[in-house]
């Protein structure tokens, strides 16, 4: 695909690798979605927008940008093991020659997509619809009340609130500590689990609410005529 060269250049330091100005911007703005989301705003998308970047293609990777967000908190929380290269080589064909779609076990229908003056539709609404309902609201061990507070970001007090406050913020020095005091207090593995893809779904809510509401507040401002994404 990229090769070995470019993708180096590209993971070494991305604003002076041999890629595209688009790509470029893409990059950044995925770089300050993930680290900074709350300074996100319609200015972002309007620079992209400049480029020739559709709303559609920004969705997209947004989408691909908070999936990131969300398993790597759940593998960085949980210790992972990381896979060998080959493995993600040959992961990278699969997605290269299948997509995501196949991948997440999804099937999703076709939408249109455009963006009014009114509303930025999503075209992964219902499927993400389907997740948040899953972890939130789905059979578990841990209160579904508690799994919602988590995911909307709530202060929870306590070693709980100690724990997914890490995990929202990724900040995993005493992380250890933090889960051997919560089995302490009687929590399980399976409730630590449930809490810590509780709070890294909602890390990546927080950051998909930012886009959408950027889209919006874009579009109110300088209405364009959408163009659909080849």
């Amino acid at each position: 695909m990229l090769g070995d060269k470019l993708t180096g250049e590209i993971l070494t330091n991305w604003r002076t690798a041999s890629i595209s100005e688009k790509l470029r911007a893409v990059l950044g703005f995925i770089e300050q979605l993930t680290n900074d989301p709350e300074r996100l705003g319609p200015h972002d998308i309007a620079v992209l927008r400049e480029l020739g970047i559709t709303d559609r293609a920004i969705i997209d990777a947004t989408y691909i940008c908070i999936g990131f967000n969300i398993i790597n908190r759940i593998a960085d929380a949980m210790d992972f093991k990381v896979p060998q290269t080959t493995v993600f080589v040959r992961g990278a064909w699969f997605m290269r020659r299948f997509g995501y779609r196949l991948m997440s076990g999804s099937f999703v229908e076709k939408n249109s997509f455009r963006v009014g003056l009114d509303e930025a539709k999503d075209p992964y609404e219902g499927m993400m619809k389907r997740l948040q309902d899953r972890v939130f609201s789905g059979p578990g061990t841990l209160d579904a009340t508690v799994r919602q507070a988590i995911g909307e970001g709530c202060e929870l007090g306590g070693a709980l609130g100690q724990y997914v406050s890490k995990i929202a913020h990724r900040d995993y020095k005493t992380l250890d500590e933090c889960i051997s005091h919560l089995r302490s207090q009687g929590y399980s593995d399976d409730q630590i689990f449930e809490a810590t893809v509780s709070a890294a779904l909602g890390a990546g809510l927080k950051r998909l609410r930012s886009v959408l509401n950027a889209i919006v507040l874009c579009s109110h401002a300088a209405p364009l005529k959408f163009r659909r994404a080849s």
